[in-house]
């Protein structure tokens, strides 16, 4: 994609409703964690796309070099990027990507990706990761139409159409509450295949929702969870938290609740499958006295 974070301006892009804002000016926080997105600050650049009202840019990418693959049917296509809104409002952006044949005429149905609620961003304003990934090139896909789409005050930045065939981690989110389902993804993109990968996707690994209790941020009474999406419950053996090293609790069970922590806390996740595998994801969370 052409200037896919805004950073030129909108050159490259078509449309009318969206301009663009510089972090500063925006209201959006780029760290720490609690109010943008979970873990550690990504390179964000100084602007991002801003929309006051309901609007649309969009451009085209050409994908006429990957026409052999396409029309075997084992070209993966990947979008998202960070898409949000204002807080106290039910707003936000989309991010909407069509597959069009040589002619410019529409194939299949199109990828809708966001846009993440108010109630999503616990009525913040920020970002939240919003990605599908590894849906298949409909045969005859010569381009995608990708459309950002504001409904309402829409805020948006490292948006991507990707070629790649990506694998996921088990990653812990938090404390932002994301929706669970294809809108806002969990999960962090670890990368893509290695060149001469098998076009198959990936074996199922876990995607982990971590919530906090949307309370002010001092205020924090409830526990962290750690949860298994439902779709791979049955292949998790057991869960194990640890923290400084030493291991919290470990569980047969598709869930932990351990208690909030106070600053920063460093913690470890690791998940063994039934089928032997183990994995393990560390991130940090933070309290109230990091977050303030």
């Amino acid at each position: 994609m052409v200037n896919p974070g805004a950073e030129e301006g909108l050159a490259g892009w078509q449309g009318s409703g969206f301009g663009f804002a510089t972090y500063d000016d925006s209201g959006v926080p780029r760290f720490p964690a609690p109010n943008f997105v979970p873990g550690p600050a990504p390179d964000l650049g100084a602007r991002l796309f801003s929309a006051p009202a309901d609007g649309a840019i969009w451009q085209s990418v050409d994908l006429s070099d990957l026409a052999a693959t396409i029309d075997s049917g084992a070209q993966p296509l990947s979008v998202g990027g960070l898409l949000g809104g204002r807080g106290g409002q039910d707003g936000g952006a989309r991010l909407v990507a069509q597959p069009l044949d040589a002619a410019g005429a529409a194939l299949g149905a199109p990828y809708v990706v966001g846009h993440p609620t108010d109630r999503d961003r616990q009525s913040r304003t920020a970002l939240l990761p919003c990605n599908i990934h590894n849906q298949i090139a409909p045969v005859g896909t010569r381009a995608v139409l990708v459309r950002l789409e504001a409904v309402g005050h829409g805020l948006a930045d490292r948006l991507f159409l990707s070629t790649e065939r990506f694998a996921f981690t088990a990653a812990l989110h938090a404390p932002t509450r994301v929706a669970d389902g294809p809108r806002c993804l969990t999960g962090e993109l670890v990368g893509p295949w290695p060149p001469g990968a098998p076009p198959a996707p990936p074996a199922p690994t876990l995607r982990l929702l971590v919530t906090m209790p949307a309370s002010d941020r001092c205020g924090r009474k409830g526990p962290l969870r750690f949860a298994v999406h439902r779709r791979w419950r049955s292949t998790v053996k057991s869960l194990e938290v640890r923290a400084r090293g030493k291991r919290i609790i470990r569980t047969a069970h598709h869930m932990i609740k351990i208690a909030p922590p106070r600053g920063t806390l460093r913690v470890a996740l690791h998940v063994k499958l039934r089928d032997g595998r183990e994995q393990a994801s560390t991130q940090r969370f933070y309290g109230c006295s990091v977050s303030q």
